[in-house]
């Protein structure tokens, strides 16, 4: 089998590919070379087609993904790590560098959807995060549905003022094509009486 070079290649890729040489064995390829040929590229169009479909398939699982909440975690996890093993204790007890206290600015409305969440178990985390009783509370209070009314009403509000903000830009525009009407008229009429 190995005497002639188109055997030897067709023998090397089944071999690559497969890593079996029983389909070309026993099979002189100088006899049939386009049998020979029509294989090599099958086996080859294949193997394109397969790993085509394999990144196909890998770029949907990364699309599925919540990819800015997995950065956020893995930046999460990657500072972690930092501060525990590369930091010396000096730095760790720099204030400026690690705050005791931070600061959050979250709409209630979301914070409460937040809470629910963690409460049905849909947290996507492997750390369920502490939520205090003081939180607890001034989500499920009547104040807070009162909050969420005049919330929406703030949102209704500031989608008002931007529809008047757009209106008032066309009619300024307006005003000025009036002007310029008028400036070009009263020339005319100038002109007109000299």
């Amino acid at each position: 089998m190995f005497e002639q070079f188109g055997s030897v290649t067709l023998a090397a890729f089944f071999m690559i590919i497969t890593g079996d040489l029983t389909p070309v064995s026993l099979w002189i390829s100088n006899n049939d070379t386009i049998i020979m040929l029509l294989i090599i590229l099958f086996s080859f169009f294949i193997l394109i087609y397969l790993m085509n479909l394999f990144i196909g398939i890998l770029s949907n699982l990364i699309n599925d993904t919540n990819s800015h909440a997995s950065y956020l975690a893995l930046k999460r996890e990657i500072l972690r790590e930092i501060e525990l093993f590369y930091l010396l204790p000096h730095q760790r007890r720099k204030n400026n560098w690690f705050p005791n206290i931070f600061f959050y600015q979250v709409s209630a409305y979301e914070l409460r959807k937040l809470f629910i969440k963690i409460k049905a178990g849909d947290w996507d985390s492997i750390e369920k995060p502490f939520i205090s009783q003081i939180l607890l509370k001034v989500t499920q209070s009547d104040d807070y549905k009162e909050f969420h009314k005049l919330e929406e009403k703030i949102y209704e509000v500031k989608d008002l003022t931007k529809s008047l903000e757009q209106k008032s830009e066309i009619q300024m525009e307006e005003i000025a094509t009036i002007k310029n009407l008028i400036t070009n008229l009263t020339n005319r009429l100038a002109e007109k009486n000299i």
